[in-house]
């Protein structure tokens, strides 16, 4: 009877067909060079044992193990064992050329009237330094805006799903004093810190952070009345930080959003000299048809406590930053920026290994930069820019042309890397 249920039913004998083609997996085994140990690579694999082999979670799974960047290839074969089933082998062979990365960076801005700003920047990762797979990020930034910032990323189990974080950073960077809305000082503010971060993996995209920090430092007057006081300072903070990331290219993306969130507190309890709060959201949603894009987002931070506007302050200036400022031109305890980016991919895509895409766009922009004493205000200062790209192997290059209704206008020139 079944027989006969089968055959007068074809569409029920092909899917008990395709049911015995498919094997039931009894055993996973890992092969593996690289320099990750086989516990992280068999965490990425959620094929159920005992179970016929999920080939759509498979395909995810090897997606998701290449993408960890630690490997050449990443393939899988079935051996069978007996009647009963199948062991699923997972081969990964490590990089030749190695798993570490060194990124360069240079950034221009001129406002066309003798004022100009310059930075220079390398970062290096050194991947895979145990077999949990730790990193150590080191970034270096030399200029107007000088940095030194280094973390020591941990996981602290085979999945990379809980980690630890420390981390060290200096930094100094111009700051100007602003009263009645005119500038009376420029300020050259040097900051010296570090941090313990404990986090959280979510799912392959996001990670959440919560840490605590202490900084120390000192601002002088750079430009400006002489007679203002130079000050010294001590920050102490805890911070929670989220982040979430699907956007396909750091660079020019085409699909994709970019969610970002800093809640801070200081507290004098970690040795902090003032008492306030801050915080600041960014998002951009990246979508596209066919060979244009558009990157609808922007940022907005406040500070919600009275504090020194010197050491409190968030940053706007440059290319796509209220465009036509120079970079890091403006600073106020609370900033909002809202854009909007259009691009549009010039040459066809090309079916040699090395391409070179080419893009002209243009972004409309809308910002605002104030304090919290009402001693300065931008008001909310429309901008815009036209740019031209180059997406290369060694970094992005990109050139543009800015200007506001603060009859500010600037030329950008920015190469690999922006730090």
């Amino acid at each position: 009877r079944l027989q006969q249920s089968g055959g007068g039913n074809p569409a029920l004998a092909m899917a008990r067909s395709r049911e015995q083609r498919t094997p039931v997996i009894r055993e996973i085994r890992v092969e593996n060079d690289s320099k990750v140990g086989d516990a992280v690579i068999r965490r990425h694999i959620r094929q159920p044992l005992g179970e016929p082999l999920d080939m759509d979670r498979l395909q995810k799974d090897m997606g998701t193990l290449y993408g960890l960047d630690y490997f050449e290839r990443v393939q899988y074969r079935v051996t069978p064992l007996d009647e009963r089933g199948s062991a699923l082998v997972i081969d990964a062979r490590g990089k030749r050329s190695g798993t570490d990365y060194l990124r360069l960076g240079l950034n221009l801005s001129d406002d066309m009237r003798g004022d100009s700003a310059f930075n220079i920047g390398a970062s290096y990762r050194v991947n895979g330094i145990n077999q949990l797979g730790a990193e150590w990020l080191t970034r270096v930034q030399l200029g107007d805006r000088q940095e030194l910032y280094s973390e020591f990323y941990q996981p602290l189990d085979a999945g990379s799903r809980y980690f630890v974080a420390p981390y060290l950073f200096g930094e100094a960077r111009n700051i100007e004093a602003i009263l009645d809305n005119d500038p009376i000082a420029e300020y050259r503010l040097e900051r010296y810190g570090y941090g313990l971060n404990l986090g959280r993996q979510i799912a392959n995209n996001g990670e959440i952070r919560f840490g605590l920090g202490q900084a120390w430092g000192e601002a002088e007057v750079r430009v400006g009345e002489r007679d203002l006081p130079s000050f010294s300072f001590n920050e102490g903070y805890y911070e929670l930080m989220y982040s979430f990331d699907t956007l396909d290219n750091v660079d020019f993306p085409t699909d994709g959003e970019d969610i970002g969130l800093l809640l801070r507190q200081y507290d004098s309890g970690l040795g902090s000299d003032e008492e306030y709060r801050q915080w600041q959201l960014e998002l951009n949603k990246v979508f596209s048809v066919e060979a244009n894009t558009w990157v609808l987002g922007g940022r907005y931070g406040r500070t919600l406590e009275e504090a020194d506007v010197v050491t409190s302050g968030f940053i706007l200036g440059g290319a796509q930053e209220l465009s036509g400022f120079r970079q890091d031109a403006l600073s106020g305890q609370n900033v909002a920026l809202a854009r909007l980016i259009y691009y549009r991919r010039l040459t066809q895509r090309s079916l040699l290994p090395l391409d070179l895409p080419l893009y002209l766009g243009m972004s409309l922009e809308r910002g605002r930069a104030w304090n919290n004493d009402n001693a300065f205000d931008s008001g909310y200062i429309n901008a815009a820019s036209i740019f031209l790209g180059l997406d290369t192997p060694l970094g992005p290059v990109n050139f543009s042309y800015g200007f506001n209704d603060e009859r500010e206008k600037a030329l950008y020139l920015n190469l690999g890397k922006s730090f």
